[in-house]
């Protein structure tokens, strides 16, 4: 990788999708399922996955992997309840890699506040 594309500083995990506010009380039976794998997917395993691919050249430069999280993920009612879930599985992520990871790789997280936008609920 590094001859083609030079060296791997920073990887940011800035990839997520939104669910609406979506309230567990009014979840349907097939939303359920659907909406958990659509936003888990994304919102976690995409930085699960991402850092893997990123941890060998980060480790060669000493260098950085930074978690785009949210307010949701500290407090309750900042969204709904499977994009607060997945705010918080990464926390958890993020710590346990700054953990794991550390001195050679920093791991961090930035919580940008909201942000004026259109919502469309998916589920």
């Amino acid at each position: 990788m590094g001859a083609f594309f030079g060296k791997l500083d920073v990887f940011i995990a800035n990839a997520g999708v939104f669910d609406g506010f979506a309230k567990f009380a009014d979840v349907t039976p097939t939303a359920l399922s659907e909406a958990y794998d659509y936003l888990l997917n994304i919102n976690v395993k995409g930085s699960f996955f991402g850092a893997k691919a990123a941890l060998k050249e980060t480790q060669k430069t000493n260098g950085n992997i930074i978690f785009t999280v949210s307010g949701a993920s500290f407090y309750p009612d900042g969204a709904g309840v499977w994009y607060a879930a997945s705010k918080h599985a990464q926390i958890g992520l993020m710590r346990q890699l700054a953990f794991e990871l550390a001195p050679k790789i920093r791991v961090n997280a930035v919580a940008p506040g909201e942000t004026l936008s259109q919502v469309n609920e998916v589920f």
